[in-house]
């Protein structure tokens, strides 16, 4: 944990600097999030573009809505990510489960 969460598990590897992940966040919401890195929107545009869209057609069809802010590592302050994510705080926990392997599907990786 860093002193931006009180909690997270990587999900997905989609690229080195574009990930899924599920955070815990200090005000206690729990969100999952696609974080990518500048490095990697500099050196995989594409791959980048193509996982923003498969996230957010994902959370569009499992009924949320995307958000998006930048966000800066606790440690190292020059690590500033984009994040994109919506909150699933108030869903059951086998919702929470289906929608990790629903959206594992969506990337086409094994659950």
């Amino acid at each position: 944990m860093t002193a931006n969460e009180k909690g997270y598990a990587k999900l997905l590897l989609i690229n080195n600097g574009c990930r899924m992940w599920v955070h815990h966040t200090l005000d206690d919401k729990l969100i999952l999030d696609l974080m990518v890195t500048k490095n990697a929107e500099l050196k995989h545009a594409d791959v980048v573009k193509s996982a923003v869209a498969v996230f957010s057609q994902f959370a569009k069809d499992v009924g949320h809505m995307i958000s998006h802010r930048s966000w800066q590592h606790s440690i190292n302050k020059a690590d500033i990510r984009q994040q994109y994510y919506f909150e699933v705080t108030n869903e059951r926990v086998e919702i929470i489960i289906a929608l990790v392997g629903k959206v594992r599907h969506a990337f086409q990786t094994p659950e």
